[in-house]
């Protein structure tokens, strides 16, 4: 369980099942944190892409 700084827990992340590839690598993804724009599903990443890309930007 996660709590946050005060010592409250908050609920888990809600997940949104989905049927796209990554736009860099093409790995399968089926599940996202958020509900995907319909009309950016080719700019998801991957989770290992998206982590590249962000240290990338430091």
């Amino acid at each position: 369980m996660a709590f946050t700084q005060d010592g409250g827990s908050f609920q888990p992340r809600k997940m949104f099942d989905v049927n796209v590839q990554c736009g860099q690598c093409g790995a399968k993804i089926d599940k996202l944190p958020f509900e995907p724009d319909p009309s950016r599903l080719s700019n998801i990443l991957c989770r290992d892409c998206y982590r590249s890309k962000r240290q990338g930007q430091r």
